[in-house]
């Protein structure tokens, strides 16, 4: 793979593509994937092009295939998905991706008993002045019933006893990050801490009166709790470090039950294999769900085939585990 020219799907893949649990965990009703998902988890992970992709370009003849993005941008359709990776056009699958990766994380922290809120409104309530309190409430509802409600002073994930705020962000493929090698997940969750003081300091303009250039109430709150960490997810599915240390904590929390977990051997071992477990889980999520991303696009722009087969991606109540044969039920399929 070291030999293959930098632009090379294959060796870009070879360095990204990193999830490989979709080919070895079995599926529960939420997690399986259909039959247009799997040649094209297949053909993601080997950087090879998407079967549904072809069979779509086959019947548009032999010219190049255009399709409109957000605000009139024309983008190529490219055989791998890279493009429609990238759409935010109407029906597109990044707002689904983005609240499954969040009800997948908040789904396995309550499964090891770790202490998790998603979309907490009310957090920094307190520092809003009590005269516009309304006012700030009733636009949380507003955003919330457009599907708009995420990120800046609500984050996607709040743990209480921490004070620990996250964020979900997801990226598609970006030619110039991943030819060079670079890490994309790290520089999309870089942004993520200016993204919310900013977003404080607007907050704090609008409904506390704060003048421009002071800190206000809900900036000075923000600044008195931990950096927001971002969990950052790639067009390969892959992560960022913060992923795989949250990860470590819920496996932490796991391991004080190990024979939840299958595990008879006292609470290191079973970090282990919590650990496993949980990676599994999450990784299946990821490959998966980058996919189905790109399938939805495609169905957007006019022509995706068949609708995915299989129930939403993400739920991770009534968790089983692969090692695990005391009554759940499995489902057949790939």
């Amino acid at each position: 793979m070291k030999q293959l020219p930098p632009g090379d799907r294959r060796g870009i893949a070879c360095q990204y593509a990193s999830q490989r649990a979709v080919f070895t965990t079995l599926p529960e009703r939420s997690s399986v994937l259909g039959q247009d998902e799997f040649p094209g988890a297949v053909a993601l992970y080997l950087g090879l092009p998407d079967p549904c992709i072809l069979r779509f370009l086959a019947t548009k003849g032999p010219e190049d295939f255009y399709f409109q993005d957000k605000n009139g941008l024309l983008r190529l359709l490219d055989v791998y998905g890279d493009s429609l990776s990238l759409y935010m056009g109407k029906d597109h699958g990044r707002t689904g991706f983005h609240n499954d990766i969040q009800r997948t994380l908040a789904g396995l922290a309550r499964a090891v008993g770790y202490p998790i809120q998603e979309i907490p409104a009310e957090l920094f309530l307190s520092a809003i002045n009590p005269q516009t309190r309304d006012d700030f409430l009733r636009q949380i509802r507003q955003n919330r019933e457009r599907g708009v409600f995420r990120g800046g002073l609500v984050p996607d994930l709040f743990a209480p006893v921490t004070r620990q705020m996250y964020d979900v962000k997801t990226t598609g493929y970006k030619q110039e990050l991943y030819i060079a090698r670079r890490s994309a997940v790290d520089v999309k969750a870089a942004t993520v801490p200016a993204e919310y003081r900013a977003k404080a300091r607007e907050v704090d303009m609008h409904y506390n009166a704060t003048l421009l250039g002071e800190a206000g109430p809900v900036e000075i709150m923000l600044s008195s709790m931990p950096q927001v960490e971002c969990f950052s997810v790639g067009a390969f599915g892959e992560v960022n470090k913060a992923v795989g240390t949250f990860i470590e904590k819920l496996a932490d929390k796991g391991s004080d039950a190990p024979e939840h977990f299958g595990c008879c051997h006292g609470k290191e071992q079973a970090k282990g294999v919590v650990a496993q477990f949980l990676r599994r889980r999450l990784g299946r999520a990821l490959l998966r769900g980058v996919v189905k991303m790109r399938h939805k696009a495609l169905m957007a722009i006019g022509g995706g085939g068949r609708p995915a087969h299989g129930g939403s991606q993400g739920e991770a109540g009534g968790l089983g585990n692969e090692w695990d044969a005391a009554g759940r039920t499995w489902v057949p399929s790939a």
